[in-house]
């Protein structure tokens, strides 16, 4: 992983690099989400636009490219202005 993680290693898990606090990741079943930390084993994902917080496994977290979080924003900014005008 690039600088688009930091460096910290976790003894429970072996995983040496998670991604920055708010970053767009894509989980082990390509659910993406803002990446909120971390709890025990897992990784706390929340969905773009805001809402519940679901775990993920840390070993099949991924950031996204820049252009697959800018795709992802733009989505969420599409829904969210659709809901509005309904």
């Amino acid at each position: 992983m690039a600088d688009s993680t930091r460096q910290e290693i976790d003894e429970g898990t072996g995983i040496s690099e998670l991604p920055r606090i708010g970053r767009l990741v894509r989980d082990g079943k390509g659910r993406v989400g803002r990446y909120m930390g971390k709890g025990g084993p897992y990784a706390m994902l929340r969905p773009v636009g805001g809402g519940k917080e679901w775990e993920a496994d840390l070993d099949h977290v991924e950031p996204l490219t820049d252009a697959e979080a800018l795709s992802a924003e733009v989505k969420e900014t599409n829904a969210r202005s659709d809901r509005r005008q309904a």
